[in-house]
């Protein structure tokens, strides 16, 4: 049974047997030796007023005459309170126990165990209030019935002592010697007698640790305890101060009895050998002394004694060790009359050590944060070391190829300006050469004295520098003992300040290694780049709606089968990937996807690059070409917007379609493929069908699976994957800052409803992120328009532009210019061209600027922003199909991340006339013209005019190579 569950079981026990109201038990183990006072109570009524508190308890039990002490039997005492009686039973009654003999009694004297302790010390004190039955007790105690179970009371109490004592030095600890103090100063008062309390430390104790390990250690601190309860009195208490410092309270001790005691404990210590008696150890005394007046004057007396106690302790260790300092409690050395630093540890007893030590502690804190470089960190270090402590020679070594050798040095040179020098080659004697490779091997600081005629009194230091349980340097030291005396805390200090740079230099080695290797990997990184360059431009399907899951799931289903699909949906909705997703899912995965723009070919040229074409089958036919099917053999040959391909051409596909034969332009012989055909429109086929413009039978074979697009307003789910898919391509392909959307961003992005489906939302986020540098993309960075066809704006876009007015957000900004609403553009528009060309040639002849890229990219740019960023009104009013307005667009805005779209001053004039352009444009009727061309011819004319026969710059201002150039002066010249 636990001796605290023991101990409160005999108390209500005690209580039922007696009758009592209240209980209080005291133990006391000897006489005079108040630590082993232990005192417990249980009942609900009022404590014995003798037993109320420990104080209480100690003052009636040393104040009991000693002719009552000494009785061996039971013995009823008188209290104050008539209802309370006390008892006191002697040990000797309990239980007679053998003496112990010989080194056992010297062994275990102090050891709590009753049943080695003499018979005749202690007794065990019970009061008891309002007790009917004590003296039927009493008498039971006195004939022995009781013996048993009150020697089982004294097993639990003392076992009950031993929860608080120290596991390692088996001493009561802090606590204990707190209330031990207490009482010894209450009971010094009382016979004026002086009190001193003494710390008693092993110098170099961290050395059993750090070489022999904890265990050892502790056995040391054990044996040490043992060692101070034989050779102090059995009136002293002993107590394990904290970590490897003991304290002794010694009553009745005046200055000179306490400096003659510690001198005893310090030669009977030094004589102790410790790990398997190998090793010796010097000790510290540090002592305060309280006199009788000190003691009655001054009420703090007990944390003045733990105060000075500590100073003289510490100034101890300060002096070089084993030594012996008694100290006052007013703080002075009662040898020297000095007063000691009350402050402890290393910055202290030493205002020049403190400074040294403190700049050396703020320098090292600014060489950690501002190097990198292991070398520099190593040099730097070493400079600061020997400037703080002066040493002739300082110098970090490490082991390379099991041989030493030096990173860093400072040597004392009287001929510098500073007093020091560098020897990149210092070299060591065989002394310290051992010695640096025993710290270097053992991870242990080492000292070594050099005592010859040659050279006298030479001291050297050696202190590890350890990371991570590795030993990366060593720091070495020496120099003449008058010039180099180190004490123990400036080896703590030493050690200290080693470790901290040790951890500095690890990570500059680490960090540098981590550089090397990133650099390998930026070159690998970058040619990645390209690649993802090359592949960001093509896309992924990203959704989550509900919508897109079932056209998905469709896909899957008709993946397998070579059934032809026709996709039917908006412009931009991504009809295009989900032809892409079709051939993924299919057998033909690995085999070509061709793309086939129905609507960016001319007419004439159409036949010839679907099917191919023959040597000389028309005029240029130079060479012959496969065509587009039979390079989509074996795989899938996707047909964008085949809603534009002429009625001849679809008669020659209807037969390709139905049979997997066609013949090349010129050819008589027909040829078979393999070939999946995917077609998409953007048109309403049917409606084609009854106006005549595309053949029913080509439809409904077409039309085998039908797939609807969804347009995006109606998968709104999809909104914020898309934009934030969107986000992360751009930014990683036009290396842009990490960025997100904010909630109002968000908010705007749900709200609209996107007329221009993905491919509008797919340039917003692209203008968001090129045009923002903050890492969040608030809300004015998305720019949506109002939906001129009926669809939803954002509210704050809707309120703040009227609605009688387009909205042109654009990288250009355009100024009004003087013409009359009604006026034709076109003359004002030649004439500025003619202007810019003639200051083009005349400011730089030998590269002139790329106007044609200009004006048609301008064009393309005005176009999309006044059709509110709709491409299918933009290639409209442009007067091109959409898909090759889509490719213009994209390549313009290319121009505008690359920087080609930036225009100097001069260009300016041109921007509002090609808005008057497009503007015009949009109040005509009919078929559109070509405004790409027409502009384009416009520009030609001027170019030619201004440089007349000059290839390569007309060519260079037009923005295209010069075959090309050549080819549109042929095509005007035909005109004409």
């Amino acid at each position: 049974m636990a001796a605290a569950a023991l101990l409160k079981e005999f108390m209500e026990a005690l209580l039922a047997e007696t009758g009592a109201s209240h209980v209080a038990v005291l133990l006391h183990g000897e006489p005079q030796e108040r630590t082993s006072m232990m005192l417990d109570s249980a009942g609900a009524a009022e404590a014995v007023p003798e037993f109320a508190d420990d104080e209480a308890a100690w003052e009636f039990v040393a104040g009991t005459r000693q002719d009552e002490a000494q009785h061996d039997g039971c013995v009823q005492l008188a209290s104050r309170d008539s209802d309370c009686v006390i008892l006191r039973i002697a040990f000797g009654q309990i239980l007679e126990r053998p003496q112990p003999q010989g080194r056992e009694a010297v062994e275990r004297r102090h050891q709590p165990d009753i049943a080695t302790a003499p018979a005749s010390d202690g007794a065990l004190w019970i009061g008891l209030r309002g007790a009917a039955g004590a003296e039927r007790f009493a008498a039971d105690v006195q004939s022995g019935l009781l013996s048993h179970v009150l020697m089982r009371l004294m097993w639990a109490v003392y076992h009950y002592a031993g929860l608080q004592q120290d596991p390692v030095t088996s001493l009561p600890g802090r606590t204990q010697l707190g209330v031990f103090a207490r009482r010894a100063i209450a009971a010094s008062r009382g016979k004026e007698q002086h009190l001193s309390l003494m710390l008693v430390n092993p110098d170099d104790f961290a050395m059993i640790n750090h070489r022999y390990g904890r265990r050892q250690g502790d056995e040391a601190l054990h044996q040490t305890a043992q060692y101070l309860k034989q050779h102090l009195r059995r009136t002293d208490g002993v107590f394990h101060y904290g970590g490897a410092v003991f304290a002794a309270v010694l009553p009745a001790t005046d200055a000179d009895q306490c400096r003659a005691a510690a001198r005893k404990l310090r030669r009977a210590l030094a004589k102790c050998r410790f790990v398997d008696d190998t090793v010796s150890l010097t000790f510290s005394i540090g002592a305060a002394v309280a006199t009788a007046d000190n003691l009655v004057a001054l009420p703090d007396i007990e944390d003045r004694l733990s105060l000075q106690a500590n100073a003289a302790l510490n100034a101890a260790k300060l002096s070089g060790g084993a030594r012996i300092v008694v100290a006052d409690v007013d703080g002075s050395d009662q040898e020297s009359g000095e007063l000691l630093n009350p402050l402890t540890g290393i910055f202290a007893a030493d205002t020049e050590k403190d400074y040294r030590n403190m700049l050396l502690l703020w320098e090292t804190v600014a060489l950690i944060s501002t190097q990198a470089e292991p070398a520099k960190i190593a040099e730097d270090f070493v400079d600061r070391i020997a400037i703080g402590f002066r040493p002739d020679r300082a110098a970090l070594f490490v082991l390379q190829d099991e041989k030493l050798a030096v990173l860093a040095s400072s040597v004392r040179d009287e001929t510098a300006p500073d007093g020091r020098g560098k020897d990149p080659a210092l070299q060591l004697d065989a002394a310290a050469t051992k010695l640096v490779m025993d710290t270097l091997s053992s991870g242990n600081p080492g000292r070594t004295r050099k005592r010859d005629a040659e050279d006298p009194g030479l001291t050297a230091y050696a202190v590890p520098l350890v990371a991570r349980d590795t030993t990366l340097a060593c720091l070495f030291l020496d120099a003449r003992c008058e010039r180099l005396r180190l004490d123990s805390s400036d080896i703590v200090f030493l050690n200290a300040l080693a470790t901290q740079m040790a951890v500095a230099m690890d990570r500059a080695e680490l960090a540098a290694r981590w550089i090397s290797e990133k650099e390998s990997e930026s070159r690998q990184l970058r040619e990645e780049v390209r690649e993802l360059r090359q592949a960001v431009h093509h896309t992924r399907m990203v959704f989550q709606s509900s919508a897109m899951h079932s056209v998905m799931q469709t896909l899957h289903k008709v993946a397998p089968t070579d059934a032809t699909v026709l996709i039917i949906g908006e412009s931009g909705t991504g009809k295009e990937m989900l032809a892409k997703s079709l051939h993924d899912f299919s057998n033909r995965q690995d085999k070509p996807f061709v793309i086939f723009d129905c609507g960016a070919v001319a007419k004439s040229l159409l036949e010839a690059e679907l099917f191919g074409h023959t040597k000389g089958a028309y005029t240029g036919a130079d060479r012959a070409s496969e065509g587009l099917i039979a390079q989509a053999d074996g795989g899938t040959l996707f047909l964008d917007e085949i809603g534009e391909l002429p009625l001849d051409v679809q008669a020659k596909l209807l037969r390709f379609v139905q049979e997997k034969q066609y013949s090349p332009l010129g050819s008589a012989t027909s040829r078979t493929v393999d070939v999946r055909i995917v077609a998409a429109t953007n048109r309403e086929l049917q409606d084609e069908v009854g106006a005549g413009r595309f053949r029913a039978d080509l439809y409904y074979r077409l039309r085998v699976i039908a797939v609807q697009a969804v347009p995006l307003r109606e998968r709104t789910d999809d909104i914020m994957p898309l934009a934030r898919y969107f986000q992360e391509k751009f930014s990683a392909q036009y290396q842009a800052s990490p960025k997100r959307f904010s909630y109002e961003a968000e908010q705007k992005l749900l709200s609209y409803s996107w007329p221009g489906n993905v491919r509008e939302l797919q340039h917003c986020v692209l203008r968001a992120v090129l045009t923002q540098d903050s890492e969040v993309l608030d809300a004015a960075a998305i720019e949506v328009f109002p939906d001129a066809a009926g669809g939803r704006a954002p509210v704050e876009h809707a309120a703040a532009a009227p609605a009688s007015s387009a909205v042109p957000v654009t990288p250009t900004s355009f100024e009004a210019v003087n013409l009359q609403p009604h006026d034709d553009p076109w003359p004002a528009l030649g004439a500025e061209l003619a202007r810019q060309v003639s200051h083009a040639v005349a400011q730089n002849r030998r590269r002139p600027v790329p106007l044609g890229r200009w004006l048609n990219d301008d064009i393309v740019l005005a176009a999309h922003a006044f059709s509110s960023n709709v491409v299918r009104r933009a290639a409209k009013l442009v007067g091109v199909p959409d898909s090759t307005f889509r490719r213009q667009l994209d390549k313009a805005t290319a121009d505008a991340v690359d920087g080609v779209q930036n225009r100097p001053a001069h260009w300016q004039p041109v921007k509002p006339l090609i808005r008057r352009v497009i503007e015009h444009a949009s109040t005509a009727h009919g078929d559109q013209e070509n405004l790409l061309d027409r502009a384009r011819d416009a520009l030609l004319d001027c170019v030619h005019v201004e440089i007349d026969s000059q290839t390569s710059a007309g060519a260079a201002l037009m923005g295209v190579t010069p075959p090309t150039y050549k080819r549109w002066l042929h095509a005007r010249e035909q005109l004409q």
